[in-house]
């Protein structure tokens, strides 16, 4: 519930809903999406949201004005819109075991330990993504 002046709320159009004083279900993943999985992680940034389901898959909605939807453009989306740019060197999709919404940004981990990032990188927060690309999770020097 809160503020939804960019559908960080996930609840539809904005002129139907500006605001939502009281606790209210997000019902789009099953209506819309028909998703059964259930969601097991939520995060919140400023005016976006992320959710990832128990099959590790992350949906994102709201601002992303600086790319932080991880969608591939800078289109505001008012419902969940899956990402999937979490890509293997075979093509695979990585499942999403946790995400992070900063300010303009997110942040997240794949269940084999790649950090992905996307959004403003303003104050060194993210990761250049434009190629899907990610930090490992570790490197040889062992940190």
């Amino acid at each position: 519930w809160g503020w939804n002046n960019d559908g960080q709320l996930g609840m539809g159009p904005l002129d139907l809903r500006p605001n939502v004083p009281f606790p209210t279900q997000v019902v789009y993943f099953r209506r819309k999406l028909r998703i059964k999985a259930g969601i097991v992680k939520i995060s919140a940034g400023f005016s976006h949201s992320a959710a990832i389901d128990e099959n590790g898959r992350l949906f994102t909605w709201g601002n992303n004005k600086y790319g932080q939807l991880g969608v591939g453009d800078y289109l505001t989306r008012r419902y969940p819109t899956q990402v999937t740019g979490f890509i293997n060197p075979q093509g695979q999709q990585y499942k999403v075991s946790d995400v992070q919404c900063g300010l303009y940004h997110c942040l997240v981990l794949t269940e084999v330990g790649h950090v992905w990032s996307f959004g403003s990188n303003s104050r060194g927060t993210t990761w250049n993504l434009r190629n899907s690309s990610y930090i490992d999770g570790y490197n040889e020097s062992g940190l």
